[in-house]
């Protein structure tokens, strides 16, 4: 505060320096220096000639400090700055050690040490100085000049809190809302927040978008979290205006709107978010509210990979294994999903097992891809859990265990993995190294087809086509799946079926004809129309399908064995 107040009156007499040092050089040279040569020198002016001496030597002295002052780096400044801080930081006063504690934080006039840093703030926030204590616990939460310790991260903060820091207030409600150093309290967060946000805190604001959002010790509400965001979005927060786009994206709480959507997107990333810059090179990705652009993509993905965004780093991973807007590079793609897997990411860590156990970007290596996938299925990531299952169904990386593979199995079923679940409903069919189940398999099924497996429909039809059973429903779900796939060919095939077996022979033949002009090289149809003609009387034809039926079956036999 003191040196402030000189530098604010050091600038206001800036200009006038120079002259008073120039008057008293005029004063000794025209009135001074005469003396010497005789008598004739006004003698009262030599009564006084030390006083002039000095008064112009002091004006030249700060004239010279005024040109350095001008024309050298205000580090200098700075320095003078801490060594003034220091020496009250050294007598015990708190508000300098809060100063000087800060200037080693942010490198100001000294060097860059949050050690030492840390050491000032500690000693500033003993004595009650709540800057200090809101400083001090922020060097603990991030883990600077101290170890990370988020429950002295939470006792500092909550101190300066009590003395009515509103900075501290917040961060002490995101401390509870995220259970760090602290029992995970979402009520105690939300009181917190709706205080700091009537006092019109955009950070506190956003985060009710959050729990509004998603429903965490609330009735899930997207109005009102699409208004709180908005109220922190309006105030230039960035992670706001990125939540209201992924909420005019989703259609939250408001109409779809890509667009909009896009707008916020990329305001938000403009302002260096890194959500919404991932966000924004997904619409880019995937071609919404904008072009399609794979490079305009990637250029948003490295953006926010750069700030250790993770949903980034998977991106970029994604795009370097697929070869989206750069060259194919596993050996980049397994990096960048190990910078997001050492951030905690299970789906990165799903995807270094993969690579682990295809030896792609990395010699294979079936142990240390079981590793990979064992991390990321504890996390509760069902693909890795349906891989864990294949190792140890396969024997791969772990001794051969079919029962633990089927817990595996199972844990990702329950996760709802429609593969897992279609997996499970097929060997509950089969009776494969399992008790032959028709019910489990007609449960298993029933989910992955309404979870988007379009393997389990046609699985699904078959099993209860062999009961015979619920023929009238599985032909309505054939019936819709065709007509939202008019060129599937399976799903005709399979409608023709069970028309078949419902004894609607001509429905059942021009179904499987059409099955088989778009996929003419199939046995299976082949056989289901000979059958088909057969019931009809036709047995010529029966005669003809069959024998292309055969004919298919050995065909694709012999090519069977040539690729093994």
């Amino acid at each position: 505060m003191i040196m402030d107040m000189l530098s604010k009156y050091l600038d206001a007499a800036l200009p006038f320096i120079p002259l008073f040092g120039a008057a008293g050089l005029f004063l000794f040279w025209f009135r001074i220096l005469p003396f010497s040569k005789g008598p004739s020198c006004d003698r009262t002016y030599v009564r006084y000639k030390h006083f002039y001496l000095m008064f112009g030597l002091f004006g030249l002295f700060l004239s010279l400090c005024v040109f350095a002052y001008n024309h050298f780096p205000r580090d200098v400044e700075k320095n003078l700055e801490a060594a003034f801080y220091r020496i009250g930081a050294e007598l015990g006063d708190a508000e300098s050690q809060y100063k000087i504690g800060n200037m080693y934080r942010d490198g100001q006039g000294v060097d860059q040490d949050y050690g030492t840093a840390a050491r000032w703030l500690h000693r500033s926030a003993r004595h009650g100085y709540a800057f200090a204590q809101n400083n001090l616990g922020s060097m603990y939460y991030r883990g600077e000049g101290v170890a990370q310790d988020y429950r002295k991260a939470f006792y500092w903060t909550r101190k300066a809190a009590q003395k009515g820091s509103a900075i501290s207030q917040n961060t002490i409600a995101v401390m509870y809302y995220r259970g760090q150093g602290v029992a995970k309290d979402v009520s105690k967060a939300r009181e917190l927040f709706v205080k700091s946000a009537e006092k019109g805190n955009s950070i506190a604001q956003c985060y009710l978008g959050f729990i509004y959002e998603d429903g965490e010790g609330v009735p899930k509400d997207y109005a009102k979290a699409m208004e709180w965001y908005r109220n922190s979005a309006d105030k230039g927060n960035a992670s706001a205006q990125a939540a209201m786009g992924e909420m005019y994206g989703k259609g939250h709480g408001v109409p779809i709107d890509k667009a909009k959507a896009l707008e916020l997107f990329r305001k938000s990333a403009d302002k260096g978010n890194s959500s919404a810059q991932n966000d924004l090179g997904m619409l880019y990705l995937k071609g919404e509210g904008v072009p399609q652009d794979d490079s305009a993509a990637i250029g948003w993905f490295r953006k926010a990979a750069a700030q250790e965004n993770i949903d980034a780093q998977f991106n970029m991973g994604v795009m370097y294994e697929d070869g989206h807007g750069v060259p194919q590079d596993y050996e980049l793609a397994f990096e960048w999903y190990r910078k997001a897997a050492s951030q905690g990411d299970s789906s990165a860590q799903n995807k270094i097992g993969m690579m682990y156990s295809m030896g792609a970007g990395v010699p294979q290596d079936y142990a240390r891809a079981v590793e990979c996938y064992m991390t990321s299925a504890g996390k509760g990531n069902p693909k890795a859990q349906y891989n864990l299952g294949v190792m140890y169904e396969k024997g791969r990386g772990a001794p051969q265990d079919f029962t633990k593979a089927l817990e595996w199995y199972q844990k990702s079923a329950d996760n709802g993995l429609p593969k897992a679940q279609y997996y499970l409903g097929s060997i509950y069919k089969e009776g494969k190294e399992i008790r032959q189940d028709y019910a489990k398999s007609e449960e298993w099924l029933f989910k992955a087809h309404k979870n988007g497996s379009k393997q389990a429909l046609n699985t699904l039809a078959y099993l209860l086509i062999e009961q015979g059973k619920k023929l009238d429903d599985v032909r309505k779900l054939l019936e819709k799946a065709v007509e939202t796939e008019p060129e599937n060919a399976i799903y005709r095939d399979t409608l023709g079926w069970v028309m078949y077996k419902q004894g609607s022979y001509d429905e059942a033949l021009k179904g499987l004809q059409k099955a088989s002009e778009l996929l003419p090289e199939d046995d299976t149809i082949r056989g289901h129309i000979a059958e088909t003609y057969v019931m009809l009387g036709d047995k010529a034809k029966a005669r003809e399908h069959w024998s292309k039926a055969v004919e298919l079956r050995l065909h694709s036999m012999k090519r069977h064995e040539d690729d093994e």
